[in-house]
């Protein structure tokens, strides 16, 4: 395999930059209310830190195919659509042995095709194409692609309201309280993201991409992979 010495240290310092804007992100949006401005930050955070993750993923299964990492017009073909990528990353980790005989392995996978999940990456891939561009698309009379991001987010709620009878009981509630709906459906959305960030750093260690998509992340994913179920609405960093 033909890695330089620049190109290790890149690695090590792309892991820990996506590992960071993810960690941020999800920190961020545990206390975002619902307009623009506070739900921003944690998206740009998140689509940023996911897209980079997926990214270098990719590039390690790359490496254990070719031996050597993608030319960059390889890489930049992806572009930002981070459901796309995340898809092609479910795919490589599908045909791995791990992936389809441990069943903790095979929720996983399960767990990257629920419907719930992919709305919310959904939101993250529009915003890192198009919708944070919004407002400036908006001033210079640009062709909208998407809704707003508090729109998008605001479907999304939506969803998870009908979708979670626990969290619709509270709106029923006569002492129902709004801010209390957001601080519910913000603990739902951090536990789904601190369970999608635990799967894909699960892909660095179980082999499927490649020896070194294990090595070059040694001791770069805490506090992810040892999070437990019971700890996932809990934010440790």
């Amino acid at each position: 395999m033909n890695i330089n010495f620049n190109q290790v240290v890149s690695f090590d310092d792309e892991i820990r930059l996506s590992m960071e804007c993810i960690r941020a992100g999800i920190k961020y949006f545990s206390n975002s209310g619902y307009t623009t401005i506070t739900y921003f930050l944690p998206l740009l955070l998140l689509s940023a830190g996911y897209e980079r993750i997926l990214k270098l993923l990719f590039i390690f299964n790359e490496i254990q195919n070719n031996k050597k990492p993608p030319d960059n017009k390889r890489l930049r073909s992806l572009d930002h659509g981070i459901s796309s990528i995340l898809n092609e990353v479910i795919n490589i980790a599908e045909k791995s042995n791990i992936y389809k005989q441990i069943p903790d392995r095979i929720n996983d996978i399960n767990f990257l095709k629920d419907n719930c999940l992919q709305k919310f990456i959904k939101i993250l891939s529009e915003f890192a194409k198009d919708t944070r561009y919004f407002n400036l698309n908006t001033i210079t009379e640009a062709k909208l692609q998407h809704s707003k991001p508090e729109e998008l987010l605001s479907f999304f709620r939506e969803y998870i309201i009908e979708s979670n009878p626990e969290i619709k009981n509270k709106i029923t509630n006569e002492n129902f309280d709004t801010k209390i709906l957001y601080q519910e459906i913000n603990k739902f959305i951090v536990e789904l993201l601190q369970k999608f960030t635990r799967v894909i750093c699960f892909f660095f260690t179980q082999g499927a991409f490649g020896i070194e998509a294990r090595q070059y992340s040694a001791g770069l994913l805490e506090p992810f992979l040892s999070l437990k179920d019971t700890e996932l609405s809990i934010i440790k960093y």
